[in-house]
């Protein structure tokens, strides 16, 4: 490096590197007057992606520890040819493309549901795992089941088979729910007993595996042997708690993507939703002390403010992975409510006639 009359060799620039104080002594170049602040918010900016120190050398920064950057943070790096890229492509992002349904499909899908399917497609296209998070009843079975028949629809050629983890109580809903609105989708159920051992060895010969948490934990040494095109865990509140067995367990399964359903997304704390998203995305909300600390900070008593703006920030970053409907927020679709509106128009045009 050279400029305005000074040189510094490979080893200067090392021992500046290196340096805590302000002024650094060179061999040949007299003192050199450091910007500290310069160098403490350089140090700050490789310490949150992951990375030790300065270095002269090119380092691969992992996107999700990326994504932990503030804006201004962020910033710093804008000049970078892939960051130019993507702040362009966000800004020309017009919402979530509709897909075709795959031929096949042996249902009516609700304009939420096509909604829902075509979110999920779209995950997908990035290359991103996410959470169905619909009101219990509002067939988040079948819009998952479509979408598994679309990911079939689009690898014919090498297709792998998908886990569903579900409660023991749902084990069967999956066959019935696929041989009534994905008949193509060939399934098969590990359940308690003997015989699931040999099942083990047909996996690879069908679309859609389903067994439950408590087999789980006693067949995933097995299970690990498999690479499956998406892991599926139904009612996600299974996994809430980030220590238990159940938990560490999903989180060990091969995937090429994770999908969590689940109604009750948030139940008593707001760990149960960073156990669900580091599951789905892993780091993408960072270790659970730093989650904590970002978005459930300690306030001044009477002042709400800091947790408001928090949450809000939480919101923000989870919307692009998290869908979520509610019954009232989508009751004009409901079978009740076209019922409902079919006798009210019947009888307005009774009325006109």
């Amino acid at each position: 490096w050279e400029k305005g009359g000074m040189k510094l060799t490979s080893a200067d620039l090392e021992r500046l590197q290196c340096a805590t104080g302000r002024f650094v002594k060179l061999p040949d170049g007299g003192w050199v007057e450091l910007d500290t602040k310069a160098v403490e918010a350089a140090h700050e900016t490789m310490a949150e992606l992951g990375l030790e120190g300065l270095s002269a050398m090119p380092q691969r920064v992992n996107l999700l520890q990326a994504a932990q950057l503030e804006e201004a943070t962020l910033n710093r790096f804008a000049d970078q040819a892939p960051i130019k890229a993507l702040r362009e492509r966000l800004t020309d992002f017009a919402g979530i493309a509709p897909t075709p349904l795959p031929p096949g499909i042996q249902a009516e899908m609700r304009p939420y549901q096509k909604t829902g399917f075509d979110f999920l497609c779209h995950l997908t296209r990035l290359g991103l795992s996410g959470v169905l998070a619909d009101d219990m009843g509002l067939g988040k079975t079948l819009q998952t089941l479509a979408w598994l028949a679309w990911m079939k629809e689009q690898n014919t050629k090498r297709p792998k088979p998908v886990l569903v983890i579900c409660p023991a109580s749902v084990l069967h809903n999956w066959r019935r729910e696929s041989e009534r609105f994905t008949p193509a989708l060939k399934v098969l159920v590990l359940e308690s007993g003997a015989a699931r051992h040999n099942l083990r060895k047909q996996i690879p010969q069908h679309d859609l595996i389903v067994t439950n948490y408590a087999l789980l934990r006693r067949d995933l040494e097995e299970l690990q042997k498999f690479a499956f095109r998406a892991i599926i865990i139904d009612e996600a509140q299974f996994i809430k708690n980030p220590s238990a067995q159940v938990t560490q367990s999903v989180k060990e399964l091969k995937g090429d993507f994770r999908l969590a359903l689940t109604g009750t997304p948030l139940e008593n704390r707001l760990l149960d939703l960073w156990s669900i998203l580091d599951f789905i995305q892993p780091g993408y909300l960072g270790s659970q002390a730093q989650f904590l600390e970002k978005y459930e900070p300690r306030t001044e008593a009477g002042d709400p403010w800091p947790l408001k703006v928090a949450r809000r920030r939480l919101a923000a970053k989870i919307r692009p992975l998290l869908l979520r409907r509610l019954k009232k927020q989508v009751a004009q679709d409901l079978p009740d409510r076209i019922e409902e509106r079919r006798a009210c128009e019947l009888g307005e045009a009774q009325r006109k006639l």
